[in-house]
């Protein structure tokens, strides 16, 4: 073989191998390129269209039990204690659900309202907290909580009923107690992913509102009012735009959106409440007044009807 040929394959070689390792080159640019991590649309989305997102953590771990929990039935010494509360005539139905009114009105500032500052009205008042929402009805709504709040439960609430000068009139109280069973932390997803669930799944939450504040707190879908019933972990998303505020709740084990009207929920527990007081078995029902039990018939039943007019009356103004 002449030598110009030989250099000629060498060359041949050379030029295949080269197009070859060009080719790896340019296959390696190209792995690199679509692996640069990218920001995420959701993380556009929320930035881009809503105020506040920035008090909101993308990666913070956090985990919560769920809490086994059942309807708290009074004591004889906190029955005791009731009816030495001055100024009430006061129902206990079922020993779970305590209906008062109030023998005089009680001026309160209903701006700056704390049930712990009306310890002499109310048994255990500093376990619960003010609900966000102003209501049209009268009716001041507090949650009772068990380190957190637990949203919309007809068995851990403190309704106070107003009249027209903003004063206490009376008021529907119901306690949970915990169950004591094993526990289990459950990884939560973060408040934002809560918030991107309301946005971009939901679509309850709207362009240019302002994210004013995530809670943790827990809820139960379907609460039962006597038995047993289990609380889910929940973020509670305050929302803002322009003079309105709005909350939405979110499962925070499952990212879940609970839809939940308040008044709603207010008209059918008050309607839950007064259907027990009709149809629950008088010896089930203790009533006193000036720290003395009601016996007579008449009696009892003249304040039932009473306390459920005013009830009623109050919804539905």
């Amino acid at each position: 073989m002449q030598w110009s040929q030989i250099k000629t394959l060498f060359i041949i070689c050379f030029l295949v191998l080269d197009l070859f390792l060009l080719r790896q080159y340019l296959a390696s640019q190209k792995s690199e390129i679509t692996t640069i991590p990218q920001v995420s649309s959701t993380e556009e989305d929320l930035s881009v269209n809503l105020y506040g997102t920035e008090i909101l953590s993308r990666d913070q771990v956090m985990k919560e039990p769920l809490i086994t929990a059942a309807s708290k039935e009074f004591s004889e010494e906190e029955i005791s204690t009731l009816k030495s509360l001055p100024n009430q005539d006061i129902a206990v139905v079922n020993n779970t659900t305590i209906i008062s009114r109030f023998k005089e009105p009680v001026p309160i500032n209903v701006e700056s309202i704390k049930p712990e500052t009306l310890q002499n009205s109310f048994l255990n008042s500093d376990q619960y907290v003010k609900w966000d929402e102003e209501e049209d009805t009268n009716i001041i709504v507090y949650f009772q909580t068990m380190e957190r709040p637990i949203y919309f439960n007809r068995a851990g609430l403190l309704l106070i009923q107003l009249n027209e000068d903003n004063e206490m009139i009376g008021y529907i109280q119901t306690m949970l107690v915990e169950v004591d069973e094993p526990k289990e932390d459950r990884t939560l997803i973060t408040d934002y992913n809560a918030v991107s669930t309301l946005f971009n799944n939901a679509k309850v939450i709207r362009s240019e509102q302002t994210i004013e504040k995530a809670e943790l707190g827990y809820h139960n879908l379907i609460p039962s009012p006597y038995g047993v019933q289990v609380l889910n972990p929940t973020w509670k998303i305050t929302v803002s735009e322009r003079d309105n505020r709005e909350s939405f709740l979110v499962n925070a084990i499952e990212g879940h959106y609970f839809a939940r009207d308040e008044d709603t929920f207010l008209a059918n527990t008050i309607d839950s409440f007064v259907q027990d007081f009709r149809t629950t078995n008088r010896t089930q029902i203790e009533i006193f007044s000036n720290g003395k039990n009601l016996e007579e018939e008449e009696e009892k039943e003249n304040f039932i009807e009473e306390i459920i007019t005013q009830l009623t009356t109050n919804i539905n103004d």
